[in-house]
């Protein structure tokens, strides 16, 4: 291989040129992996390294310990989990926050395991909760199970859209060329060539190569980032594995095809288009199986990492103990790749009726055990049968027993130990005795469905299953605050109320000589065409909101005109007069967000002065307490408990839906209801479960470039697919043509069309 590099580098700019020349590179998945191994490994126990202990690593596990304490911010998602249900785990536990927050993000699975009979405590912590959820909605209780968040233990519950912290910048792509360094970076590899082949079996027999001319380009300037790429005469072949690389007609798959693409990004924008020529696809009987050894090898070695299809079901038993007495014992033959946890015991000739579960053997998820010791023996007249109990290592649980026709111990690799992180406490079922044993045993219900054997002189053990999901997932999908409220009230993009921003207002009323508890005033919007208020607006104090107030799309069925009005009562304005106040009668499936006033106490206002909302939008104001934190602003479940307004010579009150928080610099729904004085509690008021705070994230996201404009264009003229009867050049089974294909995507990094 012939490999240069020119590079050049000023106060503003960089250059950089690179050249391969007939680059031949082979990589094996089994040889990556023990790279990866090699350079992971921080621990004394190869076992406890490599990508299982990473992925166990990401939870907050208690495990057998009593208490836990935060050293820092702790994100909650379905690959950062707390769980409190080892089998072995103590009864009362603590998590100890140390002022510091757990956030909580919305996922379909729960956050919190806890086992039955266990108490896990939560101390000084702030707890951050999606709003339109509740701390219950992520945990998983068993029976007599329980947890604890109170006030007096320093927890504060805040709910809050947060989105999760990342490592690194966001969109890195669209930011990386805002630098004032300009780049140009250019590479060539004609004649390169990747080499593909499989070892898991102990020798390669078969490759994948792909040959192609490759040229890559990148360059940005100021804002803008231009990257291209084009594979020339790129043909992929699969043969038999020799030192000869020649590609023979026989063995190509895919016929020489050209492929190129380009990429350009600013700051609001990315553009994406790859094309190709004809694609000419060609296989036969050899090929194919060619392939498939190829697919299972790699599969094979993607296993045994243990994070790919760690669990089968296996239906396949041999029987290896029992007959006599009423206890038969059976053992899974579970596929190549897999181990059982212990074998099976019935009370009659027939195996298992349902499948059990088996796990795959991989190194930091399942081990062999130490050593097994003698549980017990049925004897009968033709058959013994002894059970023995694994011993794990430390780290590690075993689920159940094993049995032998004699007294010889069963060799160790007969069976698998779980990772206790990867286990958790479970449940027995019938119980077997012998007539000719003291000891008995247990079913476990667990999916391997086990057993354990309880004999004098032996601790007992306690019962255990797999983990459900067995592992964290690893790229969680975490939305942002607005999409994150689109999940709580479940409806796609097109029920998000659409909304703008108004500083266009009508004064109706003033409370020119204060008889209230503060003076307040009530403006109506006047929005631009297309959008209606959901009432009128309700402000401390003479002055308009210097923010302005939030109007609905009126384009939609989410909101819908008020079929009537109907007076509910009457405010005073000094010397001027009396104002009436009426409330929006709402048609089915819509409800009233806020009151609305007249000058004229006897004709009602107009259908058209607002709008009800779709009652599955709308959300009742709770008034649990009094939120004056301005850093809580988010926390919409907390609102004024006082009237805004009240006056006792008109008898009446004035209630605002907005959280008793400093609003001036932020719009609002100015919505307000109003009520007798005599009534000693707030009336029943909704408001848009849209939150202000959603829509200036979301107005703020857009401003700074956060979320550019994505297009992807994908175009080939013709695809092709021709399977031959036995091997090359002979009769084809099967000739299929696709042609002017074309993918095209256009949206954001969060919602896409195409």
């Amino acid at each position: 291989t012939l490999f240069r590099v020119d590079a050049k580098q000023s106060s503003t700019s960089y250059d950089c040129d690179v050249f391969f020349q007939d680059c031949r590179m082979m990589y094996d998945p089994q040889f990556g992996l023990a790279i990866y191994n090699f350079f992971s490994n921080t621990s004394e126990d190869e076992s406890e390294s490599g990508l299982v202990n990473a992925r166990l690593r990401q939870d907050l596990n208690f495990g057998t310990r009593a208490s836990l304490t935060l050293e820092e911010d702790f994100d909650l998602s379905s690959s950062t989990r707390i769980l409190c249900n080892a089998p072995e785990g103590a009864k009362e536990v603590e998590l100890n926050g140390n002022g510091r927050e757990l956030v909580f993000h919305v996922s379909n699975t729960p956050l919190i395991y806890i086992a039955a009979a266990r108490h896990l405590k939560l101390t000084n912590v702030r707890i951050i909760i999606p709003i339109g959820s509740e701390l219950s909605d992520f945990v998983q209780l068993e029976a007599d199970s329980r947890l604890s968040a109170e006030e007096v233990d320093g927890v504060v519950i805040v709910h809050e859209n947060r989105a999760k912290s990342r490592r690194g910048s966001e969109n890195s792509l669209a930011t990386a060329g805002t630098s004032s360094f300009d780049y140009n970076v250019k590479a060539s590899m004609p004649g390169v060539e990747l080499i593909f082949l499989d070892t898991s079996s102990g020798a390669a027999d078969y490759v994948l190569r792909m040959r192609t001319d490759a040229e890559f380009q990148y360059t940005s300037a100021e804002s803008k980032q231009d990257a291209a790429f084009a594979f020339t005469q790129f043909q992929v072949a699969v043969s038999e594995w020799s030192s000869k690389g020649n590609m023979f007609d026989s063995s190509i798959v895919l016929r020489p095809i050209d492929i190129d693409g380009r990429m350009q990004a600013t700051v609001d924008d990315m553009e994406m288009m790859m094309r190709a020529t004809d694609a000419d696809f060609v296989l036969d009987a050899q090929s194919i199986e060619r392939l498939t050894s190829l697919s299972k090898g790699f599969t094979a070695t993607l296993q045994s990492t243990g994070l790919y299809n760690q669990t089968v079901s296996c239906s396949t038993f041999v029987r290896v103990g029992g007959g006599e007495g009423g206890a038969f014992f059976w053992r899974p033959v579970p596929p190549p790749g897999f181990t059982l946890l212990g074998d099976c015991v019935t009370l009659d000739e027939t195996p298992p009726t349902r499948p059990v579960v088996v796990i795959t053997d991989a190194d930091g998820l399942t081990k062999a055990p130490v050593e097994f010791h003698r549980m017990c023996a049925f004897e009968g007249e033709t058959q013994k049968s002894v059970v023995w109990r694994p011993i794990p290592p430390d780290g590690y649980c075993s689920l159940g027993c094993v049995v032998t026709s004699d007294e010889e111990p069963p060799p160790l690799d007969v069976m698998r130990c779980m990772r206790a992180e990867v286990v958790n406490e479970a449940y027995y079922s019938a119980c077997i005795s012998h007539k000719t044993s003291s000891a008995y045993l247990r079913q476990v219900k667990n999916g391997p469905r086990t057993f354990q054997a309880f004999a004098d002189g032996f601790d007992p053990m306690t019962a255990a299953d797999l983990s459900s999901p067995l592992l964290p997932e690893p790229f969680p999908l975490i939305a942002d605050a607005e999409q994150i409220l689109e999940d709580n009230i479940s409806m796609d993009s097109t029920d998000m109320l659409q909304t703008v921003t108004t500083y266009d207002f009508k004064l109706l009323w003033s409370d020119e000589k204060p008889e209230g508890s503060r003076q307040a005033s009530i403006w109506r919007p006047r929005p631009p065409q297309g959008y209606v208020s959901l009432g009128d607006c309700l402000i401390a104090g003479p002055e308009p909101p210097t923010a302005g107030v939030l109007a609905v799309a009126e384009d939609s069925d989410i909101i819908a005109s008020p079929i009537g009005f109907v007076l509910v009562g009457s405010i005073r304005q000094g010397d001027s007069g009396t104002h009436a106040v009426w409330r929006p009668i709402n048609p089915q499936g819509y409800v009233s967000c806020g009151d609305v006033v007249t000058n004229d106490t006897k004709n009602p206002p107009q259908l058209t002065t607002c709008a009800c909302l779709r009652q599955d939008l709308a959300i009742i104001v709770s008034r649990k307490g009094i939120c004056t934190d301005p850093t809580q602003l988010a926390h919409d479940a907390i609102f004024v408990q006082d009237a805004l307004w009240s006056a006792h010579s008109s008898h009446c009150q004035l209630w605002s839906s907005d959280p008793d928080a400093p609003l001036d610099q932020l719009p609002r729904w100015g919505l307000f209801h109003f009520s007798k004085l005599d009534k000693a509690i707030a009336p029943r008021q909704f408001r848009p479960r849209q939150s202000v705070l959603d829509y200036v994230r979301a107005r703020a996201n857009k401003s700074k470039g956060k979320d550019p404009n994505v297009s992807l264009k994908m175009s080939m003229p013709r695809v092709s697919l021709v399977l031959l009867e036995r091997e090359a050049f002979s009769y084809p089974l099967i000739c299929a043509t696709l042609s002017d294909t074309a993918f095209v995507v256009n949206g954001t990094s969060t919602r896409m069309d195409g």
